[in-house]
């Protein structure tokens, strides 16, 4: 299945030439999940605070789906 992926902020290090605009088109096999994307990635499930599907709040359980787009963002900080 195909998939757009948008990585924010300090999320962006695990993909070499990241193109924020563009952002990273995947292939994975169907039936994965939000979990199995950032296994693929690189990326620890405790650097990410939230998860949007197709502008959907969801977890690192949700199954994904054919041209889903996914955009993943760190925890912030700040004040």
């Amino acid at each position: 299945m195909k998939l757009q992926v948008f990585l924010a902020s300090s999320l962006r290090r695990h993909v070499s030439a990241y193109d924020p605009g563009a952002g990273l088109n995947l292939s994975l096999p169907a039936g994965r999940t939000v979990r199995d994307l950032l296994a693929q990635l690189g990326i620890e499930p405790k650097e990410i605070a939230i998860v949007l599907v197709n502008q959907d709040r969801v977890g690192p359980d949700r199954v994904l789906k054919e041209n889903d787009q996914v955009r993943l963002f760190p925890p912030l900080s700040g004040g």
